[in-house]
């Protein structure tokens, strides 16, 4: 993909808004899993700090939102303890349990739009309407698959390496050497950087896969809906 995402805003302003809406609100409700997860195990710094909230500026941060509208890039954060945290892997159900909530986001609005389409087909009387709200579901479903699944790549800062760290001590303590932490934050970019190669081709076929087994229709619909053009 050449230039920056905000380029979109004038070329395709449906496409900009609709990633704008589904990352702040996937990452504002991932990172309060990660919360709910913490006080129910033990730990109250979430609520202490003031991060429950639907608010996504206290999650994402100003800089976050900035390179979101600009880059397409965006990240969050919860405070936790780990010290106070009850249970010898309430770490790990912290961790992931803000992918599993983009794994339910991503099935509720796949069964959503697959449902829909099953019920109702996209047609010239479908109008605008229904094509944008077709296309934000599918939106939704894409994006909080990837979501899901980068943040489940055991390399930090991303989830998946507290899940793999609570379980595996010895990477853990290897975590916490500063060679090790370089390394893995070259991995790190590496990942990130490949992701649009990789990750989303493969997110996009999973979610259209998907899609076609609940509606009956095949995925080459979905990748229509994605493509079409933007609603006057």
């Amino acid at each position: 993909m050449g230039g920056l995402f905000i380029s979109s805003l004038s070329t395709d302003p449906r496409f900009f808004f609709g990633v704008l809406i589904t990352v702040i609100v996937s990452i504002t409700l991932h990172e309060l899993a990660h919360g709910f997860a913490a006080l129910r195990l033990g730990d109250d710094t979430p609520e202490v700090t003031g991060h429950m909230t639907l608010n996504p500026l206290v999650h994402m941060g100003g800089l976050s939102l900035v390179m979101l509208a600009i880059a397409g890039i965006a990240w969050g954060a919860m405070p936790v303890d780990r010290t106070r945290l009850r249970g010898r892997y309430a770490e790990s159900l912290v961790a992931i349990a803000g992918p599993a909530t983009n794994f339910l986001l991503a099935g509720v609005a796949i069964v959503g739009l697959g449902l829909w389409e099953r019920l109702a087909p996209l047609n010239e009387a479908s109008g605008v309407t229904g094509l944008n709200g077709r296309y934000l579901l599918l939106l939704f479903g894409l994006y909080n698959v990837l979501l899901a699944v980068f943040n489940l790549l055991p390399v930090p800062p991303l989830d998946g390496s507290r899940v793999v760290a609570n379980f595996v001590p010895a990477y853990e303590r290897a975590l916490s050497q500063p060679l090790a932490q370089g390394v893995m934050m070259a991995v790190f970019f590496a990942i990130f950087m490949g992701a649009g190669r990789i990750i989303v081709p493969w997110a996009m076929n999973v979610t259209t896969a998907a899609l076609a087994a609940i509606s009956g229709l095949p995925a080459e619909h979905f990748y229509m809906i994605f493509f079409s053009e933007p609603g006057a």
